[in-house]
């Protein structure tokens, strides 16, 4: 008769164990479910689609030649002073800080091996090791680092790196615009 009691206290504690378990999954798995991309990437300011920058000091293309024969390395996208930058894809910031060219930046690991880069932002809302959803406000556009002259248009200068190799963004599905060419024409 003893064992019966047993089997049945025992029995009645994995039970709990078993509803105590599932219950932290699902809250870990809901949690999670937060940072799951819904689109396969957003577009990094509160446009449609991105307007390159292109202003006395010359355009925010991928590739343009830039000085001592240097080719810039991702777009600089057009927008207001001090309006929102976002990450186009959850992840996990590997830095944040200020570097002399950059100024004030951002650097994102997103899965696959892919990471994002903002650049030349007025301010910076994320630290090294946070983890942020796509969509959450990352920084704010802005002129630092080597954008702070006076003819260069406000703009978050972007990059897109696969397995550490920088891409053409565009890759990421944006509709990208060229003021070079006409407000309509897609590059």
């Amino acid at each position: 008769m003893a064992c019966d009691e047993c089997k049945k206290r025992v029995s009645s504690l994995w039970r709990v164990f078993g509803v105590l378990v599932l219950g932290v999954a699902a809250g870990y798995a809901g949690n999670e479910l937060s940072y799951v991309d819904w689109k396969p990437a957003m577009v990094p300011v509160d446009e449609v689609a991105v307007t390159l920058r292109y202003d006395a000091m010359g355009d925010g293309h991928f590739g343009a030649k830039r000085s001592r024969g240097r080719k810039h390395r991702g777009i600089d996208i057009a927008a207001p002073f001090g309006s929102s930058v976002f990450a186009v894809k959850s992840g996990m910031v590997l830095e944040a800080g200020e570097h002399g060219s950059l100024g004030k930046y951002v650097e994102i690991l997103h899965k696959g091996q892919t990471t994002t880069l903002y650049a030349h932002l007025s301010d910076v809302h994320v630290k090294a090791g946070e983890r942020v959803r796509q969509g959450d406000e990352i920084g704010k556009i802005g002129k630092t680092g080597n954008a702070d002259h006076p003819d260069i248009l406000p703009h978050v200068h972007f990059e897109y790196m696969v397995y550490g190799d920088r891409v053409y963004p565009s890759l990421l599905g944006f509709k990208i615009l060229d003021p070079e060419k006409t407000n309509t024409d897609a590059v």
